[in-house]
């Protein structure tokens, strides 16, 4: 028996099923993240990784804002497909 609000870790087959259906959102058509999943099953971030990591999932990388590397920065600034560009603006021409 659980105190409340104690969420009771599961085992064997039952712990099996459940880190199926956590890998089967995280790569069904429209992928929710890790942090989705664990918020809509009202479980730990950790959890959810490690359960997915049991089911032998492969994790996409991380979105977002990548920082270069030394080495991107020393051969010109390129992050991925793009490039780091300075634009500069035309001189204010309003009188």
């Amino acid at each position: 028996m659980t105190r409340r609000g104690e969420i009771q870790l599961k085992k064997g087959p039952e712990r099996e099923a459940e880190a199926k259906r956590m890998a089967a959102e995280y790569n069904e058509p429209n992928p929710k993240s890790i942090r989705r999943i664990a918020a809509e099953l009202d479980r730990s971030y950790t959890f959810v990784y490690e359960l997915l990591k049991e089911a032998g999932v492969t994790f996409r990388g991380r979105g977002g804002n990548q920082r270069l590397t030394r080495e991107q920065w020393d051969k010109g600034g390129k992050l991925g497909q793009g490039e780091i560009r300075t634009v500069e603006m035309p001189p204010d021409t309003e009188q």
